[in-house]
């Protein structure tokens, strides 16, 4: 590797012993970020002095490598957890247990076999003390989190939709979309002439778009700009803004479903073949791997079928906003099944040693319950089904980035990631320093 120096400092980046190991024992990972992202890939190298204790594996190094989203201000590590950068120090967010910031000390460009990355020199680790972590895992860093160490208690309220939970028009399916717009043509002043001004901009989209794969941010974009052009050839005062935009929403997506969905399935097709022989592996031996994800032993006894059953109803659901549904009713599923596990673990302990806590599903035991669950189900087209709904939430405003949604839909691509590349994690060796 090459380097060239950004960041103040007389020692060079390229000494550093995380990517002297990367460049050893694991070249694979930065290759593969720099080489599968369009966007700039970050390699962050925590100061050699905080790593001890630390158990340097490839989940740490993953944590650890960063890929660029259509947010500049945005990164995405290869376990599917976000990074914000605010100006000289990053935060973790999305997917992490407790919020940690790490000041960015210096910056260099590197040159790998994959291409050019930055190299950022940041003063702790992304990942919580091992000195100090909580019962839980998690850590307290004296800093606000915008992300709960937890998902949800098995004992409480369960998980459910939140930024598609409001309005008469949450769970509206697309034939019920079809219906009630095929209603509102017929009802409306001119809903004649309105219906083929809609259908004349829908065409022009589908006609003159140019679909770029790794550019999900782009297609979010002009799509928000095709749903705001449909809702405004709409006559004035034909029914409440929100609900005219939200049926509009449905309409456009459901209208450009043979143009995109098709897009999908072959932009995703490599991995989706990755992911399905790394499925074949998983199952010949899938506790040895839920011990590598950091499942943990309470919750192995849980059996998500139920959930991978749901998680295969995905891929024929023409809108994206169905599989979010579908996806948190999965999510639900998880959470039966783990409950339903403890309680029966519970029955073979005495009275004096039951939890009296209920037990927490974090985000590792999610991503960990995700890939036993697409294990247990029929696998369809999944990557497909990730992308079209990651285009709807990049669709939507930034807030819905911190919803349940966005969250479940993270942890989804962690487990998608982990199957597609589970060859290299089955020799994959641990390091560890201090």
């Amino acid at each position: 590797m090459e380097a060239s120096r950004v960041g103040g400092g007389s020692r060079s980046l390229g000494d550093h012993s995380l990517l002297q190991l990367l460049h050893r024992s694991h070249e694979d990972l930065i290759s593969f970020a720099v080489s599968s992202s369009n966007t700039e890939c970050l390699l962050l190298l925590p100061q050699e002095s905080q790593l001890k204790g630390f158990q340097i594996n490839q989940a740490f190094l993953e944590t650890h490598i960063l890929q660029g989203t259509p947010y500049g201000d945005c990164f995405i590590n290869l376990r599917g957890q976000e990074v914000e950068r605010r100006g000289d120090e990053l935060f973790t967010s999305l997917g992490f247990k407790a919020t940690v910031c790490a000041s960015i000390l210096k910056e260099e460009r590197m040159f790998g076999s994959g291409g050019p990355f930055s190299c950022l020199l940041i003063s702790v680790p992304l990942l919580p003390s091992p000195a100090g972590r909580l019962a839980e895992g998690g850590v307290n860093t004296g800093l606000p989190s915008n992300m709960p160490r937890k998902i949800d208690a098995l004992e409480g309220s369960s998980p459910g939709l939140s930024s598609f939970a409001d309005g008469t028009l949450s769970f509206l399916t697309a034939t019920e979309t079809q219906h009630r717009v095929d209603r509102m043509w017929k009802q409306i002043p001119q809903g004649t002439l309105a219906e083929r001004r809609v259908h004349a901009e829908i065409m022009h989209f589908k006609a003159t778009y140019v679909l770029v794969p790794g550019q999900d941010g782009a297609v979010a974009q002009r799509m928000r700009r095709l749903v705001t052009a449909c809702c405004r050839l709409l006559p004035p005062n034909v029914m409440e803004p929100k609900e005219a935009e939200r049926l509009m929403e449905r309409f456009v997506w459901l209208e450009v479903h043979d143009r995109l969905w098709p897009f999908f399935l072959e932009t995703a097709e490599k991995q989706q073949e990755a992911i399905e022989r790394g499925l074949e592996i998983f199952r010949n031996d899938s506790s040895a791997f839920l011990e590598g994800l950091g499942l943990r032993r309470e919750l192995r006894g849980a059996h998500p079928v139920e959930a991978g059953k749901e998680l295969a109803k995905m891929p024929s659901m023409l809108l994206p906003h169905e599989k979010l549904q579908q996806l948190c009713l999965s999510v639900e599923a998880i959470h039966r099944a783990c409950s339903v596990a403890v309680a029966a673990a519970a029955c073979h302990d005495p009275p004096s040693c039951r939890r009296k806590e209920p037990v927490e599903v974090c985000c590792e035991d999610l991503v960990a319950l995700l890939v036993l669950a697409l294990a247990e189900g029929a696998m369809g087209p999944l990557v497909a089904s990730y992308l079209h709904m990651s285009v709807l939430l990049l669709q939507q405003s930034r807030e819905a980035r911190y919803e349940k949604e966005a969250f479940y839909l993270t942890a989804l691509h962690s487990a998608l990631t982990y199957l597609s590349r589970i060859q290299k994690r089955e020799t994959a060796k641990n390091f560890r320093t201090g």
